[in-house]
């Protein structure tokens, strides 16, 4: 029986084209950063990463790091439809940071999105602290959050994954004010689109219907999901002085 987060990412790919991947996201390095092919991206946690399917469409050299091999097989997949040139511009590794340095340093951007909060406050900063010494003076780090006010902070038997809330300024105090700029951060309400909610309403079914939930229940379950309450996200970008 596969568990409910390897059918979300199979279905991700399912549900959504690369091009609607790439619609839906908000470029943190936009107007920031002239992009061209002498740039090097790292992405930590990265999912079916938007951002690596944008960069590598622009010619820049990008590694992904997931400890979902489901995360990475699908990524490959999505990659090898550009060709081998484009594909060889991507070292994809199965592994979990920072148990497992990232390859081909120095990067001169870098993700850290959607999965600060897994990771307690110590591990947090043990991450920024290891990644400091593998990137450029002048190099960009995104990185994105959930908020202390998104709806699990204030129920967290919702998910037991989730191991720290951002404010602010523990968000800012993550990079050493000595070492790093930080040019903005902003704190947001994500509200779904169609796609999205055409997506979570077949994930919460093909759960259900693998666990033989009646019809009527994965129909209650999957209105409870998209209207659990506010999933208030934070997120920033620093830049490496």
């Amino acid at each position: 029986m596969k568990d409910e987060w390897t059918i979300y990412h199979e279905l991700l790919e399912e549900v959504y084209s690369d091009d609607e991947l790439i619609s839906e996201l908000d470029d943190p390095f936009a107007g920031q950063i002239e992009i061209n092919a002498d740039h090097r991206f790292l992405d930590v946690g990265c999912g079916q990463s938007p951002l690596v399917l944008k960069f590598v469409r622009q010619g820049i050299a990008v590694t992904a790091m997931d400890e979902n091999r489901v995360v990475i097989a699908a990524l490959d997949r999505r990659l090898r439809k550009y060709g081998e040139v484009a594909r060889s511009l991507a070292t994809l590794v199965n592994g979990r940071y920072p148990a497992h340095p990232p390859p081909n340093p120095p990067f001169t951007m870098v993700a850290i999105r959607d999965v600060l909060h897994f990771h307690d406050r110590a591990e947090q900063k043990y991450m920024v602290q290891l990644l400091s010494a593998r990137i450029h003076r002048g190099a960009l780090v995104t990185v994105k959050g959930h908020s202390q006010e998104h709806i699990v902070a204030s129920n967290p038997t919702m998910d037991s994954r989730y191991k720290w809330f951002f404010s602010d300024e523990n968000l800012r105090s993550l990079f050493d004010a000595r070492q790093y700029e930080c040019l903005w951060t902003k704190t947001y309400e994500a509200k779904p689109t169609s796609l999205y909610v055409s997506f979570i309403t077949k994930w919460v079914t093909r759960v259900g219907q693998q666990h033989g939930v009646p019809p009527s229940q994965i129909a209650q379950h999957v209105s409870e999901y998209l209207a659990h309450g506010p999933e208030i996200t934070i997120e920033g970008l620093f830049r490496k002085l």
